[in-house]
């Protein structure tokens, strides 16, 4: 994130901000936020779609307090398993070895 968006949103919330709660926090909650907005948008995912991965229904999922989590978790399976794949896909090259 550039200083100019961090600035923005320091200035916002600093008087706002509840007790415990520092405006780096906050900034992670933005970033996670635009992450899963990003992946949503790359793989076609609705909050329908997510509430189905942990069993919820979408109401549940949308009013969870675990919701950051759920999306997080989510986030960070899909960067591993794309690397993965990268990192697969590197090393198999031929068709007589077996890759998957």
């Amino acid at each position: 994130m550039n200083k100019k968006f961090n600035e923005v949103i320091g200035d916002c919330i600093k008087s706002n901000l509840k007790e415990g709660v520092t405006i780096k926090d906050v900034q992670q909650h933005v970033k996670e936020a635009l992450e899963i907005k990003k992946l949503k948008k790359e793989l076609g995912l609705n909050n329908s779609d997510i509430a189905d991965f942990f069993d919820l229904t979408p109401e549940g999922y949308a009013n969870s307090s675990a919701k950051r989590r759920y999306e997080k978790a989510i986030c960070s399976f899909y960067a591993f398993v794309k690397s993965k794949a990268e990192k697969e896909n590197k090393t198999c090259t031929g068709d007589d070895q077996m890759c998957w």
